[in-house]
């Protein structure tokens, strides 16, 4: 997940950019679904069906510090701000 979102697509489930072909999800036929990453959608499912958007967000905090070395609070404040804003979550909210 990036701190600017606007600069190519991105998984409508947890904000990480869609950078290679091997980042997008799949549909169940096995072709590229481009609204969602790999991470949280394969075969045309949800890998977490029944994540909720405040599960979403914690596990988002701990990729962002773990991956990108950002503080938990800063990555946690990223996740809270972008991740409602992304198709997934907008539907139940």
């Amino acid at each position: 997940m990036s701190d600017n979102l606007l600069l190519g697509p991105t998984c409508q489930s947890c904000g990480v950019a869609l950078a290679d072909k091997g980042d997008f999800g799949t549909n169940a036929a096995g072709a590229i679904h481009t609204d969602y990453c790999k991470f949280c959608y394969s075969k045309g499912e949800f890998v977490d069906p029944d994540i909720t958007l405040e599960e979403m967000v914690k596990k988002s905090t701990e990729a962002i510090t773990k991956k990108k070395g950002i503080n938990a609070g800063k990555a946690e404040a990223m996740a809270e701000r972008i991740l409602p804003t992304l198709t997934r979550w907008q539907a139940k909210h």
